[in-house]
């Protein structure tokens, strides 16, 4: 699935949790609580446009928590920031609250870069964590997931590539 924000809401501020990938996903801010649908974005470290189409999305204060309601194994987008400081961090956590792993991220002032990562374990959320924060956050656009495949549409995967090599002896 992909978020280009374009259909979320109206440019403006709203408070969080708002619905994103078509209800599938929740995003808000950890501080604020407020998420913004923009146009365009300024702070210290300038000015921004979308990365694609008329809108992009982010938080004011703190860090990002994005929240899925079926767990994913895919998690990537366009990052940037109005902060003043490169750098940051994301946080990936299971259905418990359990922590999968941090890295580090690459997230350049007022520049949009590609972030994306795999687990191997299902991921229900993601926090993303600039290096200004708190103060000034970061936005996204054409955020991408994938959700983790069903136990049972692998078997049938399996089973199907079983009968196409079956087919051809």
């Amino acid at each position: 699935m992909t978020e280009t924000f374009e259909n979320v809401l109206p440019p403006g501020g709203y408070p969080g949790p708002i619905d994103i990938f078509g209800g599938e996903a929740s995003m808000d801010d950890t501080l604020a609580h407020t998420v913004v649908i923009a146009f365009t974005w300024s702070g210290p470290g300038g000015d921004v446009l979308p990365y694609d189409g008329n809108l992009f999305g982010g938080t004011v204060a703190g860090s990002t928590i994005f929240t899925f309601d079926n767990p994913i194994a895919d998690f990537g987008g366009f990052f940037t920031t109005v902060g003043s400081q490169p750098g940051g961090s994301v946080v990936f956590r299971d259905a418990a609250g359990g922590l999968i792993d941090t890295v580090n991220a690459t997230i350049e002032p007022t520049v949009w870069g590609w972030q994306g990562w795999h687990s191997t374990t299902p991921i229900s959320s993601v926090e993303v964590i600039g290096a200004n924060v708190p103060g000034v956050s970061v936005q996204y656009d054409d955020l991408q997931i994938n959700a983790v495949p069903a136990p049972g549409a692998l078997t049938l995967g399996a089973c199907a590539l079983g009968l196409v090599s079956r087919r051809r002896r």
